[in-house]
């Protein structure tokens, strides 16, 4: 998915941060505790690139960033 997701959708497309946010949780569940934080930090990148720092979703996935480390 996130293949075709990041050949399909700009790199400002905020599908693409929905799918590493997905990743995480299922890595995360596989105990890929490493990988998890990565695929994290990847969707809060893809998110800054659209919207502010404030912003809801950004903080969402800050505060599982830090639930992760």
């Amino acid at each position: 998915c996130l293949e075709i997701e990041l050949k399909c959708h700009s790199a400002k497309h905020p599908t693409v941060a929905v799918t590493y946010h997905n990743m995480a949780t299922a890595l995360e569940k596989l105990g890929q505790l490493r990988e998890a934080k990565e695929a994290v930090e990847k969707a809060v990148e893809r998110l800054l690139l659209t919207k502010d720092a404030n912003d809801e979703e950004v903080k969402r996935n800050r505060k599982y960033l830090r639930h992760l480390e």
